[in-house]
């Protein structure tokens, strides 16, 4: 009887659905919201409605009219022109604005930044002429900047606000700067570090400006507004970490790499070969293959290191560890130069006389359980001493509990089954691949 049921009540909802659906089709009309849209790589992407579209600014907005319901008609122009089309009621929201601007109109700005960006220096990293941080430097230097940009008043703020004599040569567009960079005709450049350069071997030099932008909003559009700002605060407390996933989706690549130190650049010179320690198997993280080959993300990782013009003539080799605390004894002993993956614990890195690189991946964490979540279910934490780079996270959130290793994730399993231990932490692609296992139906996990 349960199952007729169960059926009836799909079959009455998929013909209320077929109804309704039309119904909605023909009632429902979305409202028009015309966007400024002004190229902007990494940003706003795509200059007609006939081009393919994306960007940071292009996908927050698409996120914004899954609640607002709005349909976008796209109005291309360079940003100043978008300006004036304002004024005259032509445009009625543009993204990507700082209130610090000097905007020639007024314009009203949504609650909540939609991002926050940096307005650098750039040079290139074989510039020894240049040094980070050290403003004389610029001295009688030619910087490039786009003309009309936010970036060309934060320049020119910074130069008069620091007495720095140099050439400022604007430009009409992201790619003219970018060419003239590629071409030697400057010296350096000022962009925010939200800009994506395909130049080879640029560094940051020097922070010269730090904003949150927002999108704005024509004054006369305070419908549009109000609802903009409903929309983000459902989108931030549905969904709190879409904007750090935007940024990196689209910034991952941004040049804000810092330049090669002395010493990094003096130990590359004297060695022929970059060891990196790897776990045998954690994937899709690392792994080794059926032929003893490294496989996954860092084999990708890896594989892009060896383009890079500062490495070239470097070998890089990976070597497999069982445990990682074996591979941290090579570490220390110095048979290889890097660990990976590990767990960013600044504590736990200074008392093995380590240091964290930047993040490399990010992976979620799961734990996994039996019965019925409760506040003692961490009492008892099994890790596996064939790969867990979470010793750190368990000793810095877990101190109290007791940790109890096995040799392999299937034995923590069993001991979990078993009461032996409460529960396990483990990245959230290795929790699915064993709760999925005939025999694990019990078994519950929850993000960490």
């Amino acid at each position: 009887m349960k199952i007729l049921k169960r059926i009836s009540l799909f079959l009455c909802l998929v013909m209320l659905l077929e109804i309704l659906l039309p119904l909605q089709a023909f009632a429902v009309t979305k409202p028009v919201v015309r966007l400024g849209y002004y190229y902007r790589p990494g940003f706003m992407e795509g200059m007609s409605d006939f081009e393919r579209k994306s960007g940071y600014a292009y996908d927050y907005l698409q996120r914004i009219s899954d609640y607002t319901g709005w349909k976008y008609e796209y109005v291309y122009a360079d940003l100043p022109e978008l300006y004036e089309m304002m004024e005259r009621g032509e445009v009625d929201i543009i993204p990507g604005i700082a209130p610090s601007e000097n905007i020639p109109i007024s314009v009203e700005f949504a609650n909540q930044p939609m991002g926050h960006e940096n307005c650098n220096i750039y040079k290139y990293q074989n510039d020894d002429d240049i040094k980070s941080g050290y403003v004389a430097s610029l001295i009688g230097k030619k910087i490039g900047v786009v003309k009309g940009a936010a970036e060309q008043d934060y320049l020119n703020d910074f130069l008069t606000d620091n007495v720095v004599s140099c050439e400022v040569i604007t430009y009409d567009n992201p790619q003219d700067l970018e060419n003239a960079m590629r071409n030697r005709k400057i010296d350096v450049f000022a962009a925010v570090d939200t800009y994506v350069s395909n130049i080879p071997e640029i560094t940051s030099f020097l922070t010269i400006r730090e904003d949150d932008y927002y999108v704005c909003v024509s004054p006369s559009k305070r419908t549009i507004l109000r609802e903009l700002n409903e929309a983000d605060t459902q989108l931030r407390n549905e969904d709190p970490h879409f904007l750090e996933q935007l940024y990196s989706k689209y910034y991952q690549n941004e040049v804000s790499s810092v330049a090669q130190t002395a010493k990094e650049k003096a130990w590359i010179q004297l060695h022929d070969t970059l060891r990196i320690g790897y776990l045998r198997d954690y994937l899709p993280f690392c792994g080794m293959d059926e032929d003893g080959q490294l496989t996954g993300l860092l084999k990708d990782y890896i594989e892009t290191l060896k383009f890079q013009p500062e490495l070239s003539g470097l070998k890089i080799e990976a070597v497999p560890y069982d445990d990682i605390d074996e591979g941290y004894l090579d570490l220390q002993a110095g048979t290889i130069q890097a660990m990976f993956p590990t767990y960013q614990d600044t504590w736990y890195a200074e008392g093995m006389d380590m240091r964290d690189s930047t993040t490399v991946f990010s992976q979620t964490i799961d734990l996994i359980f039996a019965g019925s979540y409760s506040k003692d279910v961490t009492n008892r934490i099994a890790l596996s001493r064939c790969g867990s780079p979470l010793d750190g996270y368990i000793y810095q959130y877990y101190p109290n509990s007791e940790v109890i290793e096995y040799d392999t994730w299937e034995e923590c399993i069993d001991a979990l089954k078993s009461g032996e231990a409460t529960c396990i932490l483990i990245n959230r692609y290795k929790s699915a691949q064993y709760l999925q296992k005939p025999g694990n139906q019990t078994l519950r996990s929850t993000s960490m």
